[in-house]
């Protein structure tokens, strides 16, 4: 039958029929996450993707510290076997700890083993299938069935926690090149420590034993630790680290006790080196009448001394013992064969400060080119604590001006702060010396004996002058403001009479030649460095009256009227500084140059 359609139509129709209908799949979840960046913001995929990354590494994290899923949390409800955990727990019989005092027939295929239980009830028993004869030794700790009576796990040692919190670490992080000023005493320690460790095949050869014990003693702050963990670094040993007031304990025998464990714990490592800091607290020398608490000090030296006779010289144990005062340690300890060598950390030297400074700036954000010779001349009889405390200072400084790089600057007004606090704390011990009543307040005639005893030189018509202005009121007392005031004032006396020194050792400083003779721009630059208020016309005019003769370089041994023409005759070194009306030397009493460098 013809139809009516056309040919399109039909096309059409004939290809409807024969196209299979499509399934249509239900979204996962990245076409979830697609929807979600349409319809919840810009930044759904960016998280999205941030959480993706934390899961991945969460994951790394726990296969590589050997987590499973099961561990990081529990198990769901649906999973709970009450009954049958109760069943387990009832079935699993605990272990009776005891002692192994002695193994009978250890030669045979029968061994028995001879067991304490608290003391009073010795048994005689067998090893359970689980356990290896060798495993077994006398005197170990082992768990036994109360059933069965037999050993089922050998124990390890039992140790108080305090002493095992008292390992610092398996390997310090300290080296040699991290401690400055203390190079003699680093070749000492490697001596007597470190090569006993790692050669002592060389003492077996010669026939001689290796020092046990070695004394480290100096000020503090001056580097004792730090050696000690360089050592230890070194040697890959066991760091063990005790402070001596730790050992005194509020029970008799409690401090012997932990000495003994102490040492078990170091036997058991396969190299430890034990360093006693503040040995004073336990080692003082003893007395007859001593009182209990004394007694019980003096029984815990007792035990220190009878282990350290007690280890093989040649094997995996070294002693490090530092003090503040080694004239207060008992002889006994202090006798060769227990602490045979006895190193002195003193005060570092110039070349020490220095490399102490570099040390610290070494982890910190400062700028080039900083003079660290010019800092270290600038701290004399300063410990490596307190360098350390100038350069958290210069940080401070740093931070305060917003600043994210420390300047040489910074470094100055922390050497200047340093000094300060420590004159104040010089003048507050004489203060509180001289006042016997407490109530902060000295006689004025009390004064001049002060500055006698600190080493100062004053006039008595100044001294009561100044008393005058700081105790208007006449009461014949001062407050340590007021004491302050005075001893200051004839602190800066003297800081003006060695300002030629200083000058001295400030050209010595810049003449990097040493042919004695410094240039004129550097002669700009100490001078702008001493005193702040010098305006460049200044400095060219100082310049001139010095160079004479133009040739830009100026050395130490001419000498420059500071006076105008018919006043006194006074003669300076190469330095003057142009006032208003005369030659005068600038206070410059309150930079750290000119404070610090003679």
């Amino acid at each position: 039958m013809p139809d009516h359609l056309g040919d399109d139509m039909r096309k059409v129709k004939t290809t409807d029929k024969e196209e299979p209908e499509k399934e249509i799949k239900s979204l996962d979840e990245g076409d979830i996450a697609l929807l979600k960046t349409y319809g919840q913001g810009q930044y759904t995929k960016s998280i999205k993707t941030v959480e993706d990354d934390i899961q991945t590494i969460i994951k790394r994290v726990n296969e590589l510290t050997g987590i499973k899923e099961s561990d990081t949390g529990l198990a769901p409800p649906a999973l709970w076997d009450l009954a049958a955990d109760k069943q387990t727990l009832q079935n699993e019989q605990p272990l009776q700890v005891a002692r192994c005092t002695k193994i009978i027939n250890a030669d045979t295929d029968d061994p028995k083993y001879i067991i304490n239980v608290k003391q009073f009830a010795k048994f005689v028993v067998d090893l359970a299938d689980s356990v290896a004869p060798t495993d077994i030794e006398e005197g170990m700790r082992v768990g036994v069935d109360r059933n069965k009576y037999q050993i089922h796990i050998p124990l390890p040692p039992k140790i108080d926690p305090t002493v095992t919190m008292m390992q610092v670490e398996e390997k310090p992080d300290v080296t040699y090149s991290d401690v400055g000023g203390c190079k003699e005493q680093i070749e000492k320690l490697r001596e007597v420590v470190e090569t006993p460790l790692l050669h002592p095949e060389k003492f077996v050869k010669l026939g001689i034993e290796p020092p046990k014990g070695v004394l480290l003693f100096g000020p503090p702050g001056t580097g004792k630790t730090l050696c000690a963990r360089a050592v230890a670094n070194r040697t890959d040993a066991c760091f063990i680290r005790v402070i001596g007031s730790e050992l005194v304990q509020k029970y008799v025998g409690e401090g012997a006790r932990m000495v003994r464990e102490l040492f078990e714990m170091a036997r058991s490592k396969k190299a430890c080196l034990i360093f006693f800091d503040e040995i004073d607290a336990i080692g003082g020398a003893r007395f007859d009448d001593g009182a209990g608490g004394d007694n019980e000090v003096q029984r815990t030296m007792l035990e220190l001394i009878n282990q350290l006779d007690g280890f093989d010289p040649r094997g995996n144990i070294k002693v490090l013992m530092a003090t503040n005062r080694p004239d207060t340690l008992d002889p006994a300890l202090m006798r060769p064969g227990r602490l045979d060598r006895k190193v002195e950390f003193g005060l570092p030297d110039l070349e020490g400060r220095t490399h102490i400074f570099k040390i610290h700036a070494r982890s910190m954000s400062v700028e080039r080119d900083i003079r660290f010779e010019l800092l270290a001349r600038l701290c004399p009889n300063s410990t490596g604590a307190e360098i350390r405390s100038v350069c958290t200072e210069a940080g401070m400084f740093a931070i305060r001006a917003r600043r994210k790089v420390a300047t040489e600057k910074d470094f100055l007004e922390a050497v200047n702060k340093d000094s300060d606090d420590q004159k104040m704390a010089i003048m507050r011990k004489a203060f509180q010396m001289f006042d016997t009543s407490k109530s902060g307040f000295i006689e004025t005639q009390k004064i001049s004996t002060i500055l006698n005893t600190m080493g100062q030189l004053f006039d008595d018509t100044e001294l009561n002058k100044l008393i005058t202005q700081n105790d208007p009121d006449k009461s014949g007392t001062v407050n340590f403001d007021g004491f302050y005031n005075i001893a200051s004032h004839f602190l800066e006396e003297d800081d003006d009479e060695s300002t030629q020194q200083e000058l001295k050792e400030a050209f010595r400083l810049y003449d990097r030649e040493g042919n004695g003779y410094i240039t004129t721009a550097t002669l700009k630059e100490i001078l702008a460095a001493l005193d702040d208020n010098l305006t460049s016309r200044d400095l060219d005019g100082i310049i001139a009256e010095i160079d004479t003769d133009g040739s830009g370089t100026v050395d130490f041994d001419g000498e420059y009227p500071l006076s105008r023409p018919g006043a006194d005759a006074t003669h300076h070194h190469f330095c003057r500084v142009h006032g208003d009306d005369d030659w005068r030397l600038k206070d410059t009493s309150a930079h750290p140059i000119r404070r610090h460098l003679h």
